[in-house]
């Protein structure tokens, strides 16, 4: 079996684009594939949160995210869009799918 280890280990920083400006301290949401924004507060919590800004960052920036958990890469079954929460896939040679939604968090 091969050895794998994850792109972005906890207590690493990782650098991504935003897609809004963003300020040092926000908390950080996926926006797209490789982009962030800060969270917009509101009744339901995001469930796309990443990490925290270093730094003050314009539109189109790089910012360093100091992040909250590892990052993964997987091999989808099917697409599975930036900021998708995702479980085990079905197929065999596949590792991940996007998670159907669900009307109950912690579903």
């Amino acid at each position: 079996m091969p050895d794998y280890s994850p792109p972005y280990i906890i207590g690493r920083a990782l650098t991504l684009t935003t897609s809004v400006a963003c300020v040092g301290g926000d908390v950080l949401e996926v926006s797209g594939s490789g982009t962030v924004r800060p969270v917009v507060p509101s009744a339901s919590p995001s469930q796309k949160v990443v990490g925290i800004a270093a730094s003050d960052t314009p539109v189109s920036g790089r910012v360093t995210v100091y992040g909250f958990g590892p990052v993964h890469e997987s091999v989808a079954d099917g697409t599975v869009t930036a900021g998708d929460q995702v479980c085990t896939a079905t197929n065999a040679g596949r590792q991940v799918r996007t998670l159907a939604p669900s009307s109950t968090p912690g579903d």
